[in-house]
């Protein structure tokens, strides 16, 4: 209300745009909102807003609202001549009156009455004649509304949904932009535009000569690029467009580059630019950069949602990839988009079965690695309890497994020979709790504390279901003192009395 309050002070009304914004509120789709709450709408709101705009919900539509209003502001409003055809009125302002003098019956009584204000009657509504299109006339007025743009922004990249002093200028110039692509432009009105903005019809998208010259301005304003710096002086969205640019650099038409090079991307400097870790709508290149470098240290691309990597939510990010992909596929013939980028980073990086199996495999590879001979014969003695239990599992099911996860067991040593010959790995209880107890103070040492979900896993290990069954024992008085003594010293509130829902806000809060 206080917003609204504002604008109707400073514009006489509250008729305003769907898509308006004040002050980061959108302002229009609030109004909007009050307007659809029809009669439930409580007395004293309506009347508040009643106070600063009598017809700030009409019985018609809000545009027709806006367009009378426009006809208010004209010089001389009130003295407009239906009889002369509305001369001093715009080409489509003209035509709009002209069109409430034909239906001037059928408009809402309260209608006639506001067009009354400004010259319009039952009578000279009859007499009133057509506005006459005069196009030398539209041209010059949409030419000079277009170098005050121009004059104001530094170029003619406007946004189609752009006005300026109440003129339509992002629709005008994007039709002339097909005209031009169609050749049919006029070339006098081209020569115009080219002399004012010589990219006002890029053969690139608008978007991307719009990004430019907004990042041209932030520069010349003071802002400073610094590529190897992830561009950290510019807002998450342009930063995002600006490492897209070195990444996609060397496909970029000569004069995208040339535009580059005078805000200081060049060839050598792209080559050092990194991209943002802590954007909040990472782009394509931004994730695949921290795929690669993910992959150079792990191997895979096998990630739990909850993973980070040089503090970029990489877990996160590529669990919305692989969502999206398999959305396109259920969808889609083509492939996803971002598929053949990604499956030359790790073939499996979407694999056909669960990511649980990618987790425990990349445990057991990183036992290979440290030296560990795997012993399918033996029990797999040496592996923590889960691992050789999965491994166990793995060779029991290995006929059926796809040949992608064979494949992947035979680079841990692990053959069809190998998996006939398996045997179980004996556990002992305490052995059991010390591995999840293990697991728990690796999870705490990297969240700082162990209000783990059901459903969380870590390094492939079952975390959240052995803490449920822990939670379960100590609320039943089955749990062994020395065992709750020992998750106590890593989380004191690793069992609260209150919901670990609470719990798990409350640590949200507190990162």
């Amino acid at each position: 209300l206080a917003l609204a309050r504002a604008f109707a002070a400073e514009h006489g009304h509250l008729c305003i745009p769907y898509r308006h914004e004040k002050d980061g509120f959108q302002l229009g789709l609030w109004l909007s909102n009050q307007r659809a709450t029809g009669p439930q709408l409580p007395p004293e709101r309506s009347r508040a807003l009643s106070e600063l705009d009598p017809w700030w919900n009409p019985p018609w539509s809000t545009l027709w609202q806006r367009i009378y209003l426009r006809a208010r502001r004209l010089p001389g409003a009130g003295t407009v001549t239906p009889e002369q055809g509305f001369p001093g009125t715009s080409e489509n302002l003209g035509t709009w009156l002209y069109q409430q003098c034909q239906n001037y019956d059928s408009l809402h009584p309260q209608q006639q009455k506001l067009l009354t204000q400004i010259g319009i009657t039952a009578e000279t509504a009859l007499r009133a004649r057509p506005r006459r299109r005069n196009i030398a006339e539209a041209r010059d007025q949409a030419l000079d509304h277009a170098r005050s743009y121009w004059k104001q922004h530094g170029h003619l990249c406007a946004s189609a949904t752009d006005t300026h002093d109440g003129f339509p200028i992002g629709q005008w110039l994007s039709n002339l932009r097909v005209r031009a692509r169609r050749g049919k432009l006029d070339p006098a009105v081209a020569r115009q535009l080219d002399a004012m903005d010589p990219w006002w019809a890029p053969p690139w998208s608008s978007d991307w000569q719009r990004t430019c010259y907004t990042v041209r301005d932030l520069i010349g304003s003071g802002h400073i690029l610094a590529p190897e710096n992830a561009f950290t002086a510019f807002a998450d969205e342009l930063g995002q467009w600006l490492y897209a640019q070195c990444v996609a650099y060397p496909d970029l038409a000569v004069q995208q580059r040339q535009q580059l090079a005078t805000i200081g991307l060049t060839e050598q400097t792209v080559a050092a630019a990194r991209p943002n870790p802590a954007t909040e709508s990472p782009s394509l290149e931004t994730g695949l950069y921290f795929a690669r470098s993910y992959a150079a240290l792990h191997g895979d691309l096998n990630t739990s949602p909850s993973d980070r990597h040089e503090d970029f939510p990489i877990g996160t990010w590529l669990s919305r990839q692989r969502r999206q992909a398999n959305l396109h596929n259920s969808k889609f013939t083509s492939p996803y988009p971002a598929d053949p980028l990604l499956t030359a980073i790790d073939p499996w990086w979407n694999p056909p079965w669960n990511a649980d199996w990618q987790i425990n495999h990349r445990a057991a590879r990183k036992l290979v690695e440290d030296g560990l001979d795997l012993l399918p014969r033996q029990g797999f003695p040496g592996t923590p309890d889960w691992t050789g239990q999965w491994l166990y599992t793995q060779c029991v099911d290995h006929p059926h497994l796809h040949p992608g996860q064979q494949h992947k067991l035979a680079q841990l040593g692990i053959t069809a020979a190998d998996a006939r010959t398996a045997r179980p790995r004996r556990v002992t209880q305490q052995a059991s709790f010390d591995t999840g107890l293990d697991h728990a103070r690796s999870y705490a040492a990297r969240h700082g504390h162990l209000a783990v979900p059901r459903s969380e896993s870590h390094n492939g290990y079952q975390l959240g279901t052995w803490l449920a069954d822990k939670r379960k024992r100590a609320t039943n008085g089955r749990l062994p003192r020395n065992r709750a003594d020992a998750l106590n010293t890593i989380d004191p509130w690793w069992n609260p009395p209150w919901g670990l829902p609470w719990q798990n806000a409350y640590h949200a809060v507190k990162a």
